[in-house]
């Protein structure tokens, strides 16, 4: 047989083709599992293995256990003698010829409850009849038998067994701790909802139908509530309080953020005497957002579902939200400067038999959900539900300022302070607190140009390498949810989402050791090469600069900006004050005066004529661009039916062109108003009857100078206004290529976002275009002069975004650059970004640098802020587990009870978590000490010379993280992949 492997050892075979190598194998192993069906090595086996010494003659062995290792056949009575630690295994009686199912129950098994495992109780107390129980491996018929020389209740024998009550009160059935806990952790780690469950189960019990088991679907939902909520309080400590779970505060079962600060607990409790230039790591970041996908039906029986949870957990205090929202009953949504369309379709998109369109959350930095941080929206996005929202997770936190980060920030944090006066007394805080606002990354770009100054991370102080967009991933990972919690009760849906939000908060909690770390690798890599980076750029800057001091009044004009954003923001071009629209407004106010003055306003004016002139360009530049050489036949009947269109448009604009100028058909009388054969075939190509397309030996003939000047002023501002396009474009060029490099992986979402890039690119060649055409034209009617500085020829080379090539000081070296040369990195594209009122060429390339440098100083500021983040972030993680094992640790014989077995496992659990968090501090500090020994020597070190940097660098490259298939990885890789955009800053402009 011929080898399809390239490479002859078996081992490297296996590993490079595993499927391949297998294949060779398959009819062994499938008749392995034929085999397997039979009676195996006990084919001829005709006495019991077990019960041999006891008769003589033996037993024929017909049962075998299909749960137990070996699957060996025992008689009948010694199965059952088997099984009494076992009595949810699965057996098969052998027919003669086959197996067939057949339950412990039928052969004779009883379970005694109370008692040691193969003791009877002396007065044995027989359960129902049609005792059910749950297991992972299928539903049980058992013959039950409870205690009756104790006074213990039915209830407590079953979980003191590990079986988990139907109810209360009289349980006919139950469900095994290991079924239930099979289905939280599925539930919250793969969303399989309880019916899929469930029906496995059944599938597992009986998969032809012919016999199946009772259903027990609404008894097994309950009992997974009740036993998600009581975990839920074990694992909060509430169990070693006298009143357990009857008076639990708002939000103390929830998972707190051991990176956050807390005050009094891993950070000071006063920062009185911590210096004003530190305060800003202590401050907490929050990150608020809605989701439209988690919705919930309307549902008649829906108030009698009730929620176990209530506000101890993630979920705002529903009375005192219900009331809050009541009174705002008519409030419309939040509006906002760019029209999301998440936030304008909310209510009116598939809303119809909802109770709720969607669900508001707050989390942190590291992408916890804050205890009271969620809440359900009842009309779409409105300020009265995030507000409260908000405020009830801010509750939790006795910090005095915070970072609040909001897809629409820029609205919501008007008027925010009258709108606290109208919350709950409890959560209105002093106005003192000190809040700063900003947009997340990813939301920013679509923001108005007000906004992008004020509200980016990248230009924010004390905030790092944050991008904002914590929560959107939090509910990439709740979505799959969305489903199965549409169709729940509303108690049942808040409870199953308060499930998902402790089960990521855990796993981000022990998964802390590698998410820091892999946000402090390269945070010391970014933030000493920003740092020489912005020390090159200073260097070049005092060389070039012919004025001294320009970087430190540069630093003075930023430092005022981040005090009062009214005044210019250092970090934007200049924009053009020349457009389209404020032209055509000018020569309007004209025509009108004229029209007064002369007492006759015309049918179409000049400037009408010619802005019409430019639509018609602009619609035969979308034809030639669309025009593909060998189209399809839809292609090409559209095509068509442009192109018929255009033609049309053409002969009335010659027949309103000859009204206008009724000169130019005696002057040139090969004109016609109807196009020939050939303008027909190609309208696309027809030039128009303009002042710019006449010769100009008979442009004066033709036209007025009125009419003359009227054209030069609108193909000046197109001409400026295409420009301000194609920067545009290339702004979000520059960003989608950081993006899609930083983020997208895999074949069809490379595929997606490789469209998404060439529709940019389309754009910006679109744009490019019309400035040619309206540059060549302007220069046919105002000759050679001083607007060629500003209007320059636009080639190829020249359109880049701003930040495609930096300047760099090894650049200049290698390319023996000397003066101003040494920014020729720039195009000058970005050196025309002002108004034509300005100093031209020299004052847009003095705010191009300007714009740089302020942008070089920002990233540097922020990796380097990133680094002080990330290594305070450490210290408080030891601290909050130190912390915790200590309070788990004084849990121990807190509560008296009479039942020493209790107190046992009370103290056995408490030292069990307070061992767990010793061990998790243990693991982290191990696994963080090179970076953080690297991160202080860069912190402690402002002038590092080239050879620490380098020693540094090689130190911090060669620390490895622990990779497994694991959840924690799941959630620890999170943080390498917590910016929406890279560093760049087209994405700021």
């Amino acid at each position: 047989m011929l080898s399809i492997y390239p490479r002859s050892d078996n081992r490297e075979r296996v590993q490079d083709y595993p499927l391949a190598t297998w294949r060779e194998y398959r009819n062994e192993y499938l008749r392995e599992c034929l085999r397997l069906e039979g009676r195996g090595n006990d084919l001829t086996n005709t006495i019991c293995p077990d019960c041999r010494s006891e008769t003589p003659e033996g037993v024929k062995p017909t049962v075998r256990c299909v749960d137990c290792y070996g699957r060996d056949m025992v008689c009948e009575p010694c199965v059952v003698r088997r099984h009494q630690r076992t009595p949810l295994h699965r057996v098969e009686r052998w027919t003669g010829s086959f197996f067939e199912t057949v339950s412990l129950q039928e052969l004779g098994l009883r379970v005694q409850l109370g008692h040691a495992a193969g003791h009877r109780c002396k007065f044995p107390e027989a359960g129902p009849g049609d005792f059910t129980v749950i297991h992972i491996n299928g539903v049980h018929d058992v013959a039950l038998d409870f205690c009756g020389c104790t006074r213990v209740e039915r209830r407590v024998q079953l979980i003191r067994a590990a079986w988990w009550p139907a109810t209360p009160l009289d349980p006919h059935s139950a469900a095994t701790f290991a079924a239930l806990n099979t289905f939280h952790r599925l539930n919250l780690q793969g969303k399989l909802n309880v019916y899929d469950y469930w029906n496995t189960i059944v599938i597992k019990t009986d998969n032809t139908g012919l016999k199946p088991p009772p259903d027990r679907l609404p008894a097994f939902t309950l009992m997974a509530r009740e036993f998600s909520h009581v975990k839920m309080g074990k694992r909060a400590g509430r169990g070693h309080v006298e009143n357990g779970m009857d008076s639990v505060s708002p939000g103390e079962l929830a998972i707190r953020c051991a990176a956050c600060p807390r005050p009094g607990f891993n950070s000071p409790p006063s920062l009185e005497h911590v210096p004003e230039s530190q305060r800003w790591v202590y401050r907490p970041i929050f990150c608020m957002d809605a989701n439209f996908r988690l919705k919930n039906r309307l549902r008649v029986n829906g108030a009698r579902d009730v929620s176990l949870r209530g506000a101890s957990g993630y979920f705002v205090e529903p009375e005192g939200y219900a009331h809050h929202i009541l009174n705002a009953a008519t409030q419309d949504e939040i509006c906002n400067c760019v029209g999301f369309s998440a936030i304008n379709n909310a209510n009116s998109k598939r809303s119809k038999g909802l109770c709720v369109t969607g669900v508001g959350a707050v989390t942190c930095r590291h992408e916890f959900w804050q205890p009271n941080g969620v809440g359900d929206l009842q009309k779409g996005e409105r300020y009265c539900n995030m507000d409260f929202i908000f405020f009830s997770a801010f509750s939790h936190s006795r910090n005095k300022s915070g970072v609040v980060s909001y897809d629409i920030a820029c609205q919501w944090s008007k008027n925010l302070w009258k709108r606290v006066d109208e919350l709950p007394t409890h959560l209105r805080i002093p106005s003192s607190t000190d809040f700063t606002f900003a947009v997340p990354k990813f939301h920013l770009p679509a923001h108005g140009v007000p906004c992008q100054g004020p509200y980016s991370f990248n230009f924010l102080n004390g905030v790092g390498r944050t991008d904002g967009e914590g929560v959107e991933r939090n509910w990439a990972n709740m979505n799959g949810a969305a489903s199965s919690t549409k169709q729940m009760g509303p108690g049942a849906r808040q409870d199953a989402l308060d499930n998902h939000c402790g089960h990521a908060n855990w796993r981000k909690t022990i998964g802390f050791g590698k998410s820091l770390l892999r946000r402090m690798i390269p945070a010391i890599s970014e933030a000493l090469k920003h740092r020489r980076v912005f020390s090159d750029f200073q260097k070049i800057l005092e060389k070039e600069q012919p004025e001294p001091g320009t970087a430190a009044l540069w630093e003075k004009e930023v430092l005022l900006w981040e005090k009062d954003h009214s005044l210019p923001c250092p970090y934007d071009m200049p924009a053009s004050t020349i457009t389209l629209d404020s032209v055509q407004l000018d020569l309007a106010k004209e025509d009108a005066e004229k029209g007064a003055k002369d007492g006759v306003l015309v049918a179409m004016s000049s400037a009408e004529l010619f802005l019409l002139a430019m639509e018609i360009e602009e619609v035969q530049r979308g034809i030639t661009a669309d025009n593909v050489s060998k189209p399809t036949a839809h292609q090409a009947a559209r095509l068509q039916e442009r192109r018929n269109a255009l033609a049309k448009r053409l002969v009335r604009f010659r027949v309103q062109a000859a009204k206008t100028f009724p000169l130019r058909s005696t002057v040139i009388t090969s004109e016609h108003a109807h196009l020939c054969d050939a303008e027909a075939a190609r309208p696309d190509k027809v030039v128009l009857p303009l002042p710019s397309s006449t010769p100009s030996a008979l442009r004066a003939k033709i036209y007025s100078q009125d009419a003359i000047e009227t054209e030069k002023r609108l193909r000046y501002a197109e001409a400026f206004e295409s420009l301000d396009r194609v920067r545009h474009h290339l702004r979000m060029r520059s960003y989608l290529n950081a993006y899609k490099v930083k983020n997208t992986t895999g074949q069809a979402p490379n595929t997606r976002a490789r469209n998404l890039q060439s529709q940019v690119d389309v754009k910006v060649h679109a744009a490019a275009k019309r400035y040619r055409h309206a540059r060549r034209l302007y220069a046919e009617l105002a000759g050679d002069g001083d607007w060629q500085d500003e209007l320059q020829e636009l080639l190829d080379e020249d359109i880049r975004g701003l930040s495609e090539r930096a300047v760099r000081v090894n650049e200049a070296e290698e390319e023996n650059v000397d003066g101003g040369e040494g920014k020729r990195t720039l195009s000058w594209l970005w050196y025309g970004a002002v108004s034509a009122e300005s100093e031209k060429r020299e004052a847009g390339m003095h705010a191009a640098v300007r714009t740089e440098w302020a942008k070089a100083r920002a990233r540097a500021l922020r990796w380097t802020e990133e680094v002080v983040m990330v290594r305070a972030e450490m210290q408080r993680v030891l601290i909050t587990l130190t912390q915790e094992a200590m309070q788990w640790t004084a849990l121990v014989d807190r509560l008296s009870v009479s039942d020493a077995a209790l107190t046992d496992g009370l103290n056995a659990f408490a030292r069990e978590q307070s061992s767990l968090r010793v061990r998790l501090a243990t693991s982290f500090q191990t696994m963080w000490a090179i970076a953080s020994k690297q991160a202080d020597e860069f912190l402690t070190s402002p002038d590092l010379q080239e050879s620490q940097e380098l020693a540094i660098s090689e130190a911090i490259q060669a620390v490895r993280i622990p990779r497994s298939r694991n959840m924690d990885d799941e959630y620890a890789s999170i943080a390498s992949d917590h910016e929406f955009s890279n560093d760049v800053d087209d994405d700021d402009d």
